[in-house]
């Protein structure tokens, strides 16, 4: 993510970020395919050698990247005085609590699934459908933010996330609950690409690393608060109010990045070297 945003101008980093999300969503989808022929035909000790030579392949690509994309224009300073200078912290907040609402609700949704007596197999294809929105979704996305606000794509993200745990809480049916996974992809598209080209136009493309990364981390620590509170409350106010719970928490992130002032310009990216 470093080297593509670093690397792109402001007219096209949506775009570029997007296409590297596009094949990472095809490699989950394409893994979990050759998972199921290559287990049941090779055993569990097998399928993991031929596994990894999928990482050792992606290595003759990898090696051939830029060592650096940097253009040093400014001095260095750590990631949280870039999240102050910038106005980023609100954006890094809000996807920790958008984050833990989604994580929270998926985390027992499953089990909801089965008290309602919906089969196996459409447990399956509702949790397919997903990635399958995804990628198409991303690429628009990709040309939306390029072409509009970074931040009108990331607020709609965020604003479809909150209706996500909403469905899931009135579900009666697999088709209800396909219908959120479909919002879930198309939210989760919009709010990352708007937000990984908005965090690269604000920084200095020596410091897309750090806070691209800080970005990544947010969301990671919304993922483990996330279940945490789901399992505390579920069995107190039970499955629909823990849904309308993570409904609320992730309502708070939408409101921060929503009623947040966007009064920082975009900074002047000079054309990085390649060495």
């Amino acid at each position: 993510m470093r080297i593509i945003s670093g690397g792109s101008s402001s007219l096209r980093r949506g775009r570029n970020l997007s296409i590297l999300v596009v094949f990472r969503s095809i490699g989950f989808m394409l893994g979990s395919l050759v998972a199921g022929f290559a287990l049941s035909s090779l055993g569990f000790r097998l399928s993991f050698i031929v596994f990894a030579a999928f990482p050792l392949a992606a290595m003759a690509f990898v090696l051939r990247l830029p060592r650096e994309c940097v253009a040093t224009t400014s001095k260095r300073e750590s990631v949280f005085v870039g999240m102050g200078r910038k106005g980023l912290g609100s954006l890094y907040f809000a996807t920790a609590l958008r984050q833990a609402g989604m994580v929270g609700a998926f985390s027992l949704l499953f089990v909801h699934m089965a008290s309602l007596g919906i089969a196996e197999g459409a447990m399956g294809v509702a949790r397919s459908v997903n990635p399958a929105f995804q990628i198409p979704a991303l690429l628009v996305f990709g040309q939306l933010a390029d072409r509009l606000s970074r931040k009108g794509i990331f607020v709609l993200g965020f604003g479809l996330s909150v209706l996500v745990p909403v469905i899931f809480g009135f579900a009666k049916s697999a088709l209800t609950v396909t219908t959120g996974f479909i919002i879930l992809g198309i939210s989760f598209t919009a709010l990352y690409i708007g937000s990984t080209a908005y965090i690269g136009d604000r920084i200095p493309a020596e410091r897309h690393g750090a806070m691209l990364g800080l970005y990544e981390s947010s969301r990671g620590l919304g993922g483990v608060v996330g279940p945490l509170i789901a399992g505390a409350i579920a069995p107190v106010v039970g499955f629909q109010g823990m849904f309308f719970v993570m409904a609320g928490i992730a309502t708070a992130g939408f409101l921060l990045v929503l009623l947040r002032r966007d009064g920082n310009p975009r900074v002047s990216h000079s054309k990085p070297s390649f060495k």
